[in-house]
């Protein structure tokens, strides 16, 4: 028995002393875990209703895409030099089904082109080609449908708001016939590759460009607005600063604006731009006291005012109202231009009603068709 207690003795002090000596590692030791953040993306816009006011998220410098040795050359996500009419039209009689209006299916070149941007200070901006192209035509959706050219009315419908809502961003490119333009607001995040995915689903693309309103600065269009009050200089930086936010547009579109668009001499600089870099102009048409279309005709400057807001009243019934009087006007006149914004009613309407068209001998046709005629 005592050699027996002895040898337990033995084996107990041997095993306290290895654990002396021996420690796996950070026992007994404070360990601090430090939590490695992931890799920071940048973040797309909140997916809310489109009624959001639009923000301001970009520094001046963003997403420029613009050669580190300057100028116009070498844009790597472009793929280099683009034809301007390098357009992949797929067979409609491919697939399953019809394409939605019966037109072909486009996937507009990606932008910018080589040879229509040049450096800003704070950004890339559009110009005119040296052999005289413009970026309203060149960055235009062909309208290469048969049947749409031989149709005796044409229709144009513009949605706005494009870039802030992720969500009905996304809806848009995705669901609305190629035909539909795609107006994109200024402060989004990520645009070039929001409008990288709209030109690739064929829909041509212009800018929003904020400007002052009668009750300016209680109501306040965003950062870098246009207003009457600023010298044409000014508002010209402001105006470079929007056309910088990402290239690939036909031209621009106002964004509020009554104040603005009613004085002739805060147009006159804008329109003179606008033409000098080969853009075109849309007037929403909110404003009956605007002076667009007389200020751009004095200035060179290719200019339309959409004919009917087709989601004043943001109801099902409201909007069938408005696309209604759309289509008396465009049966009048040969043609017309609509104009709303990405709210969820807006665009199930619009896609519901483009698929009547071709039944109806109604073309639906990009708004640079309708802008300039010639191009279509």
């Amino acid at each position: 028995m005592t050699r027996l207690l002895i040898a337990l003795a033995i084996v107990v002090v041997t095993a306290i002393v290895a654990a002396a000596i021996y420690q796996p590692p950070f026992a007994g030791e404070p360990i601090a875990v430090v939590a490695i953040p992931p890799p920071v993306r940048p973040a797309t816009a909140p997916a809310a209703d489109t009624s959001v006011a639009m923000r301001e998220t970009l520094r001046p410098d963003d997403d420029t895409r613009v050669s580190p040795a300057g100028g116009t050359q070498a844009f790597p996500e472009g793929g280099g030099v683009i034809d301007p009419d390098d357009v992949d039209i797929i067979d409609p009689n491919q697939g399953d089904s019809l394409p939605e209006a019966g037109s072909e299916r486009i996937r507009l070149a990606r932008a910018p082109m080589q040879g229509f941007t040049e450096t800003g200070e704070f950004g890339p901006l559009p110009r005119i080609s040296k052999d005289g192209r413009k970026p309203s035509t060149v960055y235009a959706r062909p309208f290469r449908n048969r049947v749409a050219r031989d149709a005796p009315v044409r229709i144009a419908i513009l949605i706005s708001g494009m870039g802030i809502s992720a969500t009905a961003t996304s809806e848009a490119v995705q669901h609305l016939p190629g035909e539909v333009t795609l107006a994109f607001a200024p402060y989004g995040e990520n645009l070039q590759s929001w409008v990288d995915r709209a030109r690739s689903s064929g829909h041509e693309v212009m800018l929003q460009v904020p400007m002052e309103p009668f009750d300016y600065p209680d109501n306040d269009p965003g950062p870098h607005t246009l207003l009457t009050g600023l010298k044409p200089a000014e508002n010209l930086g402001r105006l470079k600063w929007l056309m910088s936010r990402f290239g690939g547009y036909i031209g621009i579109t106002n964004y509020m604006g009554a104040k603005f668009t009613a004085d002739d001499g805060a147009l006159a600089a804008v329109m003179k731009e606008l033409a000098g870099r080969g853009l075109a102009y849309l007037d929403d048409g909110g404003s009956p006291r605007s002076r667009a279309l007389d200020v751009a005709a004095g200035e060179g400057t290719e200019a339309r005012r959409a004919d009917v807001i087709i989601d004043a009243e943001q109801s099902r019934a409201g909007i069938e109202e408005a696309i209604r009087r759309l289509e008396e006007i465009a049966k009048e006149r040969g043609s017309a231009i609509g104009v709303g914004t990405a709210l969820p009613v807006t665009l199930d309407t619009v896609i519901e009603w483009a698929r009547t068209l071709a039944a109806r001998g109604i073309a639906l046709a990009p708004v640079s068709a309708i802008l300039n005629p010639a191009e279509g």
